[in-house]
């Protein structure tokens, strides 16, 4: 008895400092089962791990004897049957010997499906009561082989072991969820990146946030702004971290904006929050979706919506638009301005004799020569059939004077069209803000009125309503 505790004593010693030793489970576990088998005189030692189709697999095994068997999956669940499936967990643990039969209806059973006449076997249960692996020892020869005291031994050895097993099993378990949650983020279309709230650090990103700023390790770790903005020296002004805490710096709501990539011209969604993180620091967490295909579909859209397919100028619409935003700011930015409406002389007779087809030439010839002239390219519009507004305000190059004298001299010569040559001129109409009106709308209307004067007073003429009366432009210049 004595040489026997001098033995496990020994044993566990060397027990101990395997386990301690930094060894990895799949290394240590082998070396464990073959030390127990040849100290104690077991046949075979097992570990068999349930999989996700609840087959438990051998995961590690010891075999003295080449004429041993041990199988490569056992169907737990079906060899025991749900009663006995159930209440291994409960007992935890299996152990028998030759001289000290089995008695009880599991004990049996495992005897039986492993043709065991000795048998320590731990179970390896989770926090639920929930069965993950079967640890233990068998001996499948004669009687009076192991003594109680060296199956108690192997059995605390075992279930140590159990609970090493255990742990790495979780550990193995965290490592998968860790790998799932990562591969999820790098493929799930979505940029995501966390940095320190305080020191702007960048703690995570996934891949596609990471791959055109060099990778992974090239960000993590470094400044956020310094990596992602080439030239930043400070942090950024319109970062919304602010906005995602409350007065108690409490993680509040999640903010989003649109944020176009400066050296791709990529347009990005970007959603921020704050969050707790590791070691009580608070995180900002950012990500991002690639909204460039919508951007380009939205230009698209606003294109069709905003701007005449057959000229190329912008419409009624847009010009209705921009002047009522620069309106609606104060008048603050459209100070003095002139509406000029022009209408074409002859369009109709254009049509009738040339056709369609070469008074839609036509029309995309004047779209052209007004987008290309420093005077009206920047503020020109088709208003419909063959009426044509210029924009004349404080940001417009040159004056009035020149806008109306490069008209009348664009209208002065033929068109040359594939069907000949056509000749139109301009009535032009134009209003005053703030001096006629400081209504889109109203403006508009006003410098169609003088334009229809101009129409029928003869060709080429231009007209100012000047708060009702409406003047040749030789009689308004002359009292300006």
């Amino acid at each position: 008895m004595e040489k026997g505790n001098e033995r496990n004593l020994k044993y566990w010693i060397d027990f101990v400092d395997k386990l301690s030793g930094g060894q990895s489970l799949e290394h240590m576990v082998p070396e464990v089962l073959e030390d127990l088998c040849q100290t104690f005189d077991f046949g075979c030692g097992f570990v068999y791990r349930m999989g996700s189709d609840g087959l438990f697999r051998l995961a590690a095994g010891y075999r003295r004897h080449r004429d041993l068997c041990l199988a490569p999956e056992l169907d737990l669940a079906g060899a025991l049957g749900q009663d006995l499936m159930q209440a291994l967990p409960r007992a935890l643990s299996v152990c028998f010997r030759d001289d000290a039969p089995p008695e009880t209806a599991l004990e049996l059973r495992m005897a039986e499906l492993f043709g065991a006449g000795s048998m320590v076997a731990v179970a390896v249960v989770d926090e639920d009561g929930a069965l993950m692996a079967l640890v233990g020892l068998d001996d499948r020869r004669g009687h009076g082989r192991h003594a109680q005291e060296d199956m108690d031994f192997s059995r605390s050895v075992i279930s140590t072991l159990a609970n090493y097993i255990k742990m790495g099993i979780y550990q193995q378990r965290a490592q998968q969820a860790q790998r799932n949650l990562e591969n999820t983020l790098d493929h799930m279309g979505i940029d995501v990146y966390v940095n320190d709230f305080a020191t702007h650090e960048i703690l995570y990103l996934n891949r596609s946030m990471a791959a055109p700023y060099g990778g992974q390790e090239a960000m993590t770790g470094e400044i956020c702004w310094q990596v992602l903005y080439e030239g930043k020296t400070e942090a950024c002004d319109f970062c919304p971290q602010k906005q995602l805490i409350d007065e108690n710096g409490q993680p509040s709501k999640v903010y989003s904006w649109d944020y176009k990539r400066p050296f791709d011209g990529s347009w990005f969604r970007v959603f921020s929050a704050a969050a707790p993180w590791d070691n009580g620091r608070l995180a900002h967490i950012v990500s991002s979706v690639d909204i460039t295909e919508s951007k380009r579909n939205e230009e698209i859209i606003r294109q069709m919506a905003e701007y005449d397919h057959l000229t190329g100028l912008p419409n009624r619409y847009r010009l209705t638009q921009y002047i009522d935003e620069r309106l609606e700011r104060g008048g603050r930015q459209l100070t003095d301005a002139y509406i000029l409406f022009f209408d074409l002389d002859g369009f109709k007779q254009v049509n009738d004799t040339m056709g369609h087809p070469a008074g839609d030439e036509l029309l995309r010839q004047i779209g052209t020569a007004l987008r290309e002239n420093l005077l009206t390219r920047d503020n020109s519009y088709r208003y419909g059939g063959d009426e044509f507004v210029v924009l004349q305000d404080d940001s417009t190059p040159g004056s009035l004077e020149d806008t109306i004298g490069f008209l009348r001299g664009l209208f002065s010569r033929p068109w040359q069209l594939e069907e000949g040559a056509a000749s139109v001129t301009a009535s032009v109409g134009i209003s005053h803000f703030p001096g006629d009106d400081t209504k889109t709308g109203d403006l508009v209307r006003k410098a169609d009125q003088a334009m229809y004067v101009s129409k029928h007073s003869g060709r080429g003429l231009v007209h100012f309503y000047n708060r009702g009366d409406i003047q040749p432009m030789e009689a308004y210049f002359a009292k300006q």
